[in-house]
């Protein structure tokens, strides 16, 4: 009976936070802490949203660290992390989009998934305090890595930093489990009633992720076949960066 008493609780807790409407600013920390990196790596980024949609802003530009734009990080990653533009995720809750760039040899796609089939979160009963809201633990696999993540039901809006999305509540902290990713809130500002939210988007053509992922494979099969047919099977482009690519 308790049981059943605290599903019915969260679910119109959900219900009267879906009626509510809010516009909220968050500031997180976004930082990669890649073994063979000379330092960490960290960038203010900015999350705004509303009910209907969300805007998510990294910093690039004003980065805490410099480095060239493909960085060795592993035998066979190599990773792009310093861009001479900002980088945006784009999520349309009505219309169940969320929007994204990524690279191919230093080649930038405009990409649109699915909200929906991006992650399936597995919940947690352990809680922990962030900014002063009670955040309940979840756990997720997305693009081979392990991420536990921390949302607060008192913002009950399926939200959160990157591409994070789908708890009962807004994200404030995501790391992967091996300690390579993280995503930390340092602010959360209310005060935004006359924020516009645009999608960056609109204006680029956009292909879906299975496209993406097919043209990837194609110039890392391209590459690999170049580099052994030249100097040995020396890997110029990565199979992984923070998400795997191309699956052995």
């Amino acid at each position: 009976m308790k049981k059943l008493i605290s599903l019915l609780l969260l679910i119109s807790s959900i219900i009267y936070g879906q009626e509510k409407n809010y516009t909220l600013e968050i500031d997180y920390i976004y930082t990669l802490n890649f073994t063979n990196l000379s330092s960490i790596y960290q960038i203010n980024t900015k999350l705004t949203f509303n009910n209907n949609e969300s805007i998510y802003e990294m910093d690039h530009l004003n980065s805490f660290a410099n480095y060239d734009n493909v960085v060795d990080v592993d035998d066979n990653i190599q990773l792009a992390i310093k861009s001479n533009e900002n980088e945006f995720v784009f999520k349309s809750f009505k219309n169940n989009d969320v929007y994204y760039s990524d690279m191919i040899s230093m080649k930038k796609f405009d990409i649109k998934s699915k909200l929906d089939t991006i992650m399936s979160w597995t919940l947690s009963s352990e809680t922990k305090n962030i900014l002063g809201y009670t955040c309940q633990k979840a756990v997720t696999e997305y693009g081979g890595r392990y991420y536990v993540a921390y949302f607060t039901s008192e913002i009950p809006i399926q939200n959160g930093p990157w591409r994070f999305h789908g708890l009962p509540g807004v994200i404030l902290e995501v790391e992967s489990a091996d300690n390579v990713f993280a995503i930390r809130a340092t602010i959360i500002n209310s005060n935004t009633s006359n924020i516009k939210i645009n999608n960056p988007f609109n204006t680029k053509t956009v292909i879906a992720w299975d496209t993406f992922l097919k043209i990837y494979k194609k110039k890392y099969d391209e590459v690999l076949r170049n580099s052994m047919s030249k100097n040995g099977p020396t890997q110029e482009l990565a199979k992984e960066g923070i998400i795997v690519y191309i699956k052995d």
